[in-house]
């Protein structure tokens, strides 16, 4: 599975996402998602992995780097995304909801 596997619907909604990371991240990334999407069970990247058609690639710790290690910013990406919500519900009094429980893990 790759990037290309993807409809185009999809792509566009996570687009905004792919500021995030470098561009051989983000296609990693683009196929850890569509693997998490596809998998049954845990999502973990070892479930993720067979999912997604790539547990027989070498080299299968880039995809753990992608979560671990490389730096990307988890706040950057809610930040993303709460204007996309935002964009959704329009400018009416939206109602925004936040829990709080990973925040100190993540910030």
């Amino acid at each position: 599975m790759n990037f290309y596997s993807l409809s185009p619907s999809i792509i566009a909604i996570l687009w905004p996402f792919s500021v995030l990371f470098s561009h051989p991240s983000w296609l990693t990334s683009l196929e850890l998602l569509s693997g998490a999407i596809l998998c049954k069970g845990d999502r973990t990247v070892t479930g993720i992995l067979p999912a997604s058609g790539s547990s027989q690639n070498r080299g299968f710790s880039k995809y753990h780097r992608i979560l671990n290690s490389l730096h990307w910013s988890p706040k950057r990406g809610s930040e993303i995304l709460l204007k996309m919500l935002l964009k959704m519900v329009g400018k009416e009094r939206p109602v925004i909801l936040i829990d709080v429980t990973l925040v100190r893990h993540v910030f």
